[in-house]
């Protein structure tokens, strides 16, 4: 609501409740307002309040002693401070409503008095005819804003482990030069690890025993195991034929028979031609393909399949491209012609971590040929529809159609600072004496996420591949920022 620069307006009455933005300003002979009913504001939770510029006058305003021992909430224009208004110009009706103004964070407002015909201060002096200055606060709520603050990041190591070859290489993790893996069978926690199965969930039960993750804790850190490292997708095999008995993910039973003659028992050649737009998506990464004529069979399969695979390859898989740094994903460098499969595309980096653990294979037909387009490539030997079929992963449900890991990603969070740096005192992470190998390595990040020192930020050409953002996090401190605009809370509601 807005009453602004009228010069005819003495008196404003308004019942209204629920007022999110009121405005009353600028109104040179108002001396009375009316605010009965009002009492709180709207939905938003951002009311802004400003009265002023008007002719309301506050006949007295008279303050009184306050202890010293309250400051913090008896000084002038705190909620306690002592004093009282006496005025007939009806800003008592706005009590209520400026109450619950006050009381909420992000409130903003400025309701002043226009005149204060008799100030009396603390020590009984009195002012006449005061126009400006803070005494003529009713009401006064700036937000502090403050720029470039950030709240600061907590240090996040991991180490990559590859257990499917197990010899007699244990698992050594210390903090403060303190092993903290727990050994069942010995019941302490051996200097020398413990052993590992090669089995990632059994392994994983075993780092994480209760009596291992409480030793991380009493030493200032807190200690993860993931299945997700080194992930794999699952292979994509394109048909050659469909029937009811044989369909795969794109046709239901039903569908399938329908496309065979309709008794569920014969089955039909895929058919596809140079009209049949499909789609290979991996993490939402997509890249398109046809074939260059009309095939069928076993042909359609393995022509589409090296087609779509060929065009991975080109987008995705080489460094140096346009998108070629958008993906965790290759391909092999020489697909197969002969090969009715996307084989299982592998990571470039295993430096990124999990990142790529549960990325979604999707094959998806864009563009389809109309029954004209199949009839005149296949010189009137098919008329109605092409037909392609496929499988994600081993079975024809789409559960088993995303990336898994199958590597342990071991990682160590700092609750107290510098617990699990790389110092000396720190941590440490050893498999059969080695901490740096193909089998086991830690994990890195270039990303510093806030100030002057940010880096590998901009995602806009780039999803850094090769760094393991998320399962590492750099070890940065928090930033006040600076206060560009001071934060002002003055009231003397309460005196109304």
């Amino acid at each position: 609501m807005t009453v602004d620069d009228n010069d005819s307006l003495e008196s404003l009455t308004v019942s209204s409740d629920k007022i999110e933005t009121l405005t009353v300003k600028n109104n040179d002979n108002l001396t009375t307002l009316d605010f009965t009913g009002l009492t709180t504001f709207g939905e938003k939770g951002k009311p802004s309040v400003t009265i002023n510029d008007n002719n309301l006058s506050a006949t007295a305003e008279n303050t009184e002693d306050d202890p010293t021992a309250t400051a913090a909430t008896t000084a002038d224009f705190k909620a306690n401070d002592k004093g009282s208004f006496t005025s007939t110009s009806g800003m008592s009706t706005l009590k209520t409503y400026l109450t619950a103004v006050a009381a909420d964070a992000d409130a903003s407002a400025e309701v002043l008095f226009d005149t204060i015909e008799s100030y009396i201060d603390e020590d009984d002096s009195e002012t006449a005819d005061i126009t400006s200055g803070d005494n003529l606060i009713v009401l006064k709520l700036v937000a502090q804003v403050t720029t470039g603050s950030y709240e600061g990041e907590t240090e996040k190591r991991a180490w990559l482990l590859d257990n499917s070859s197990i010899g007699a290489q244990k698992l050594i993790i210390k903090i403060d030069n303190q092993p903290v893996l727990y050994e069942q069978s010995s019941g302490t926690y051996p200097s020398a690890g413990i052993s590992l199965t090669g089995n990632s969930a059994l392994d994983k039960a075993a780092i994480l025993n209760t009596l291992s993750t409480d030793r991380v804790t009493a030493l200032g850190g807190t200690l993860d195991v993931k299945i997700a490292g080194n992930a794999t997708t699952p292979a994509v095999v394109f048909s050659s034929s469909v029937s009811r008995a044989s369909n795969q993910e794109n046709y239901t039973d039903e569908q399938a028979a329908v496309l065979t003659g309709g008794d569920g028992e014969a089955s039909e050649d895929v058919r596809i031609t140079i009209h049949d737009l499909f789609e290979l998506s991996v993490g939402g990464k997509a890249a398109t393909a046809s074939v260059s004529s009309y095939l069928t069979g076993t042909s359609a399969a393995t022509q589409i399949a090296t087609a779509l695979e060929r065009a991975w390859l080109a987008k995705y898989s080489i460094a140096g491209t346009v998108s070629g740094s958008l993906s965790f994903w290759t391909t092999s460098t020489s697909p197969s012609d002969g090969d009715d499969t996307i084989q299982a595309l592998s990571l470039k980096s295993s430096g990124s971590g999990s990142r790529a653990n549960g990325e979604v294979v999707k094959i998806t037909w864009k563009q389809k040929a109309t029954a004209a387009q199949i009839s005149a490539a296949s010189s009137g030997a098919a008329t109605t529809t092409s037909i392609m079929d496929w499988k994600i992963g081993a079975t024809d449900a789409t559960t088993d159609n995303a990336a898994v890991g199958e590597a342990l990603i071991i990682s160590l969070e700092e609750v107290t600072e510098d617990a699990i740096d790389a110092t000396v005192d720190g941590a440490s992470l050893t498999w059969g004496g080695s901490a740096a190998s193909t089998r086991v390595f830690e994990l890195t990040t270039a990303l510093i996420q806030n100030g002057s020192s940010a880096a590998a930020t901009d995602t806009t050409s780039t999803i850094y591949p090769t760094d393991a953002r998320g399962d590492v996090v750099t070890d940065e401190a928090g930033s006040e920022g600076t206060v560009t605009t001071e934060g002002v809370s003055k009231t003397r509601v309460h005196w109304l």
